[in-house]
């Protein structure tokens, strides 16, 4: 369970890059996942939704990558 809730985290970061690589993005709010949206892991799009539904609530750090201009690739893969 741990190992596919950390996949879940890593993969939620690769829809929202920033400059630092997504294992960087993830690091950044990894904990922040944990902390505010437990409840919608492993799912990928809700712990994105929860998170943007609470970034006043975000570190500052993860708070970066939801204010990060988005690659175009990325915004695609979100909308998939």
């Amino acid at each position: 369970m741990l190992l596919r809730t950390a996949l879940a985290v890593t993969l939620f970061a690769s829809a929202h890059q920033v400059r630092a690589s997504e294992a960087d993005a993830a690091s950044l709010c990894r904990g922040d996942a944990f902390r505010l949206c437990m409840s919608e892991i492993p799912d990928r799009e809700r712990i994105i939704a929860c998170m943007q539904r609470r970034k006043a609530e975000l570190s500052p750090g993860c708070r970066t990558v939801f204010n990060a201009p988005k690659h175009p690739a990325a915004v695609e893969t979100a909308h998939r």
